[in-house]
């Protein structure tokens, strides 16, 4: 299997856990995996254009974003995959870390994240995925 291929099965199964996850009362795990759907995506459309996996791979997330946002601009899905960029990578960490409630205590990422807002991160990402797809 081809670098993008495998990229994509990685995202394509992401998103099946993700809608899993969020079905069984772990909408901060499904929240997780749609990002990583997302990431995998960006490394598929990535290595299509020629940068290899261990090159991706050794990235920063926010570099593997960011990379991916670079490399989409032109392609019909350059809008989408930059508002993702922002939408999932700016809330990465409130999927995985508690954070301060403000008031000297501590909230759970199942706190902040609600089964229906996953929903809804879960569908637009499948709908890159669709999208990219199209274009390797």
């Amino acid at each position: 299997m081809n670098a993008p291929d495998a990229f994509m099965e990685v995202a394509e199964r992401s998103a099946d856990a993700a809608v899993v996850a969020n079905t069984n009362s772990f909408p901060e795990v499904g929240a997780f995996l749609a990002y990583h759907c997302f990431e995998s995506i960006g490394g598929a459309w990535c290595t299509h254009l020629g940068r290899t996996t261990v090159q991706f791979g050794k990235l920063k997330h926010v570099d593997k974003l960011t990379a991916f946002v670079k490399e989409a601009k032109g392609y019909a899905f350059e809008r989408q995959a930059s508002a993702l960029a922002i939408k999932v990578g700016s809330q990465r960490n409130d999927f995985l870390y508690p954070k301060s409630d403000g008031a000297g205590g501590h909230v759970t990422p199942k706190a902040v994240r609600k089964s229906s807002e996953v929903v809804k991160i879960i569908a637009e990402v499948r709908g890159l995925f669709r999208k990219v797809k199209t274009q390797l």
